[in-house]
């Protein structure tokens, strides 16, 4: 992934991915590439649990919802 500060951030957190200082590296996208596919399943497993943490509508609104109706009882 290209070395986005909130990018950078999410993948210290959940490691899953590569941070590639130059987009335009052909030699770096490379050298990222190999242990992506070698650890596929560790780095699948950290981005879906990245996603779950962080952008799943249903996880992140839970609390939200469950303040809502215990307000409302």
């Amino acid at each position: 992934m290209s070395d986005l500060q909130s990018l950078s951030q999410l993948n210290e957190k959940y490691q899953f991915g590569i941070v590639i200082k130059d987009p335009a590296s052909s030699a770096e996208i490379e050298q990222a590439i190999d242990p992506i596919v070698f650890n596929y399943d560790f780095y699948s497993s950290s981005a879906l649990l990245c996603y779950e943490q962080e952008f799943d509508f249903d996880t992140q609104s839970k609390s939200f919802l469950e303040l809502i109706v215990n307000r409302s009882n």
